[in-house]
């Protein structure tokens, strides 16, 4: 029980202005303390604080007076974890009690506020097993998760001088039946026993002790954070059309909770509004959203269908991770931003980032263990680093023509054949392709300028890694286990030497000979010689248009000493054939 309460404290996060968690499980004074029966209390001001409990438990009465001088204050944490209190009636000189003052007092069942209290701190009466619960005209404030995880309450009375309210209150009540608020209150109202401001335009506080489906009201524009936060008996829920927010954590841990209609009149979705609805199937944002929050729709493990709006521009960290059935979406070109860890550990196979999105954060498609398939757009200025970790089924990866840097481990282990880096590249990070077992070739633009240490390192089958441009800044040990790696140069580039991080070099210089006696047209067959350096390999490709060209691999060769002849039997078959050299 000390470890669940624990972590109610760091849920509430209780300021240094509340005083430290410390002061909360341990008895601290401030002024000398005066010990009389079971209350241990500090003096200021002519005024008593309670600040310990020393009693064998029980029912408890809080005095008005100690030693002639009046009890004001419950102070944090006095009566923390006394787990055999079983009831407590407080004096109507009491003004306030403070934050965790009665929290963990697990077989509490009974309370009687003072009819003088004015504030009530963050968790006073957090793990405890009170049945009900009345909150006196008397109280102004009431701090975050006051009855927080009270699995007995059933229900809850609100005075009418309530103006201030730290929500979630009632989290972790699975009993909680009705909240009913003072029709005097000016600040909030309920309705069927649900918590909402005066106005009831903001729900605040849906009951988890409700089953079934539920319509909120039309007059309802904003769903508060965490409204129905662990209400796991909700199954059905009705938006109506004039909801324009749905707030942070609002429907997250309603894991029973099928189908959501989220209404066009909705122009943002907080962070983790969904979180963890395990049953939910399929999400459509509508066309005014504009911004998905972080983790909205994170550990929804069987959504398997999302469509968004033509407006959202930026998908929050970790905004679908953990979505293991999303196998598929279509990102539109509105996105510019995809935040870290967006689709971490989904299902996603195939992906096509459009030319809108600039920024990608870190980790966006980390874990996302079947992922075969990535095409970047050409807006995209940087991979991130370990984008693909742990994705070992992906195969092939096209590139954008922008991309500046490729990050740490951003593609470790996967199962690339090949990858073609592109001119506007100028870093390889760390590790960038460390591990790629199925890696054979490697084609690097011409403008990189460094590759950092282990960026290719532990590729068993790559073999060639050829460099468009002049030879970049390097650390030794970036091809470390490449044994069968011999790196490729173009002629008139510079900073060449006879090996390069601990591999051989060779100029790859493959030339037509368009003169000669194996040029132009022969019986069956259009041919040519090609010369360059002995052992290098090349591709030779054709295509029957340059407008659109579709080329088609015709051979594949090594350079035996210096010369290969190429020769097309099927040249006669086209209107125009155009051929062109490449590395493999």
């Amino acid at each position: 029980m000390k470890t669940r309460f624990a972590e109610i404290v760091r849920f509430l996060s209780i300021s240094a202005s509340a005083r430290t968690l410390r002061l909360l499980l341990a008895l601290v004074f401030t002024l000398p303390a005066a010990l009389q029966a079971q209350f241990i209390y500090t003096i200021n001001s002519g005024a008593i604080t309670i600040t310990g409990y020393t009693g064998p438990g029980g029912s408890v009465s809080i005095p008005g007076t100690i030693d002639g001088l009046p009890v004001t204050s419950i102070g944090d944490g006095a009566f923390v974890n006394c787990t055999n209190l079983s009831s407590v009636a407080m004096a109507d000189t009491v003004t306030n009690i403070g934050g965790s003052a009665f929290g963990g007092c697990t077989r509490l069942t009974s309370a009687t506020i003072g009819n003088s209290v004015i504030s009530i701190g963050g968790g006073a009466f957090a793990l405890t097993c009170l049945g009900s619960v009345a909150i006196p005209d008397s109280v102004t404030t009431m701090g975050q998760g006051v009855f927080l995880y009270c699995p007995c309450l059933a229900r809850a009375t609100i005075g009418r001088g309530l103006t201030t309210i730290g929500l979630p209150a009632f989290h972790g009540c699975p009993n909680l039946t009705a909240i009913t608020v003072d029709a005097a209150n000016s600040a909030f109202s309920s309705l069927d026993g649900i918590l909402f401001n005066k106005t009831r335009t903001t729900l605040l506080e849906y009951l988890e002790g409700k089953a079934g489906s539920y319509t909120i009201p039309i007059s309802v524009t904003n769903i508060g954070e965490g409204a129905f936060q662990y209400c796991t008996g909700l199954t059905g829920i009705t938006i109506p059309g004039n909801v324009i927010h749905i707030g942070g954590f609002a429907f997250s841990y309603c894991t029973n909770l099928a189908g959501v209609t989220i209404p066009d009149s909705v122009a943002s979705i907080g962070g983790g509004a969904f979180y963890r609805c395990t049953s939910l199937t399929s999400i459509t944002i509508p066309g005014n959203v504009t911004s998905i929050g972080s983790s909205a729709f994170g550990g929804c493990t069987r959504l398997a269908s999302v469509t968004m709006g033509n407006r959202v521009t930026s998908i929050g960290s970790e905004a679908f991770a953990g979505c293991t059935s999303l196998t598929a979406v279509t990102i539109p070109n509105s996105v510019i931003t995809i935040g870290q860890a967006a689709f971490a550990g989904s299902g996603l196979t195939s992906v096509t980032i459009p030319d809108s999105v600039v920024s990608l954060w870190d980790m966006v498609f980390r874990y996302c263990a079947g992922l075969t398939n990535v095409v970047f757009g050409n807006s995209v200025s940087s991979i991130p680093n370990n984008t693909f970790e742990g994705c070992p089924a992906l195969a092939s990866v096209s590139i954008g023509s922008n991309v500046i840097s490729i990050g740490s481990q951003a593609f470790i282990g996967t199962s690339l054949t090949r990858i073609t880096i592109p001119n506007s590249v100028t870093t390889i990070r760390s590790q960038a392709f460390w591990g790629c077992g199925n890696l054979t070739n490697v084609t690097i633009g011409n403008s990189l300028i460094s590759i950092w240490d282990s960026a290719f390192a532990v590729c068993p089958r790559l073999t060639g890694v050829y460099f468009q441009g002049n030879a970049p800044w390097i650390v030794t040990n970036v091809f470390s286990g490449d044994l069968n790696a011999t790196v490729y140069y173009l002629p008139g580039t510079t900073g060449w030497e006879a090996t390069f991080g601990g591999r051989p070099t060779m100029l790859w210089n493959p030339v037509v000979q368009a003169s000669g006696e194996n040029f132009g047209v022969r019986t069956n067959r259009f041919g040519f010689n090609i010369t360059g350096t002995p052992g290098i390999p090349i591709v030779v490709e054709a295509s029957t248009s340059l407008d659109q060209p579709n080329w088609l691999s015709l051979l594949r060769r090594t350079i035996d000493n210096g010369q290969v002849y190429f020769s097309d039997p099927m040249w006669t078959n086209y209107s125009a054939r155009f051929y062109r050299i490449r590395s493999p």
